[in-house]
């Protein structure tokens, strides 16, 4: 069982993914991959609020999240501060630097949910 404040925690994140993933709406033309892979983050958050983390897709969403963040992270070394300081974009990489963040975020909540569903006693066989 997922204690409280992870539960609250993952309420919040969901909540969290859910907004991130409403703001891809008005994007340009890759705003259904960004879409999408918030809104998975978000369902798997919500899961993890309501203590029904499915470990393989943790671990899936966990390996997915973190390559893809290695594959864009190059775009966070050398990029202006003012990247993650104001909300105009100045540059088309300022947007990639911006989602490899947001990899990043959905890598490491998906792994705390996996890490605790890993420590989960298992169900007793009926």
């Amino acid at each position: 069982s997922i204690v409280l404040p992870l539960r609250v925690a993952s309420s919040g994140m969901a909540a969290l993914f859910a907004f991130a993933a409403s703001l891809q709406l008005n994007d340009g033309s890759d705003a259904a991959i960004w879409l999408l892979a918030y809104s998975v983050a978000a369902a798997i958050a919500a899961a993890g609020a309501n203590d029904r983390v499915s470990v393989p897709l943790a671990a899936a969403a966990t390996a997915l999240y973190s390559t893809c963040f290695l594959a864009l992270s190059p775009f966070l070394f050398g990029c202006h501060p003012r990247v993650f300081n104001e909300w105009q974009m100045r540059h088309p990489d300022d947007e990639l630097a911006r989602e490899a963040m947001g990899l990043l975020l959905c890598a490491a909540w998906c792994g705390v949910l996996l890490r605790q569903g890993l420590l989960r006693p298992p169900a007793p066989k009926a």
